[in-house]
């Protein structure tokens, strides 16, 4: 049985035990998770997890009301910023129920928008989004100097 609970931001090192890897690339090696606090105020984030069976599956993290945090340009805006599933539980409709607590989570705090990011390379990534009603509001190539050949693609839902 899946279920979604929200768990205090302080328990983020169980969230990145399942690694952020797509074809081949470990994104945490690229950009440490572990690191976020010295770069921002996690203090307003929020962070979902999805258990089957009591096994930790998947999880998410929203960014909310963080100063200089650049993709939160709208004052009444969630960004999914990191979302995650276990390569042995995915397409089970993991993703999907984190994006719809996701957005539970963000109207509990008259959020209006949930913005999220992701590659042109994940596919996969691109179709949840586009099947929970997110719509494509930006490409931008070269905004990874890691990753030269992606794209960075920005969804946005409005809710």
């Amino acid at each position: 049985m899946l279920t979604v609970v929200e768990e205090p931001i302080a328990r983020l090192a169980e969230h990145i035990r399942i690694r952020a890897a797509y074809e081949g690339k470990d994104y945490d090696a690229i950009e440490d998770p572990n690191r976020w606090a010295e770069t921002w105020d996690l203090s307003n984030w929020g962070l979902l997890a999805a258990y089957i069976d009591q096994v930790r599956a998947g999880g998410c993290v929203l960014a909310f009301d963080t100063p200089g945090f650049e993709m939160l340009d709208v004052p009444d805006m969630v960004v999914l910023w990191d979302i995650r599933i276990d390569a042995h539980h995915r397409r089970r409709g993991i993703a999907t129920a984190l994006f719809r607590e996701a957005e539970r989570w963000a109207r509990a705090r008259a959020c209006t928008l949930l913005r999220v990011e992701t590659q042109d390379v994940n596919p996969a990534a691109c179709q949840l989004y586009e099947r929970c009603g997110c719509t494509l509001v930006r490409a931008k190539p070269g905004a990874y100097p890691a990753l030269p050949h992606e794209t960075q693609l920005i969804w946005e839902k409005r809710l």
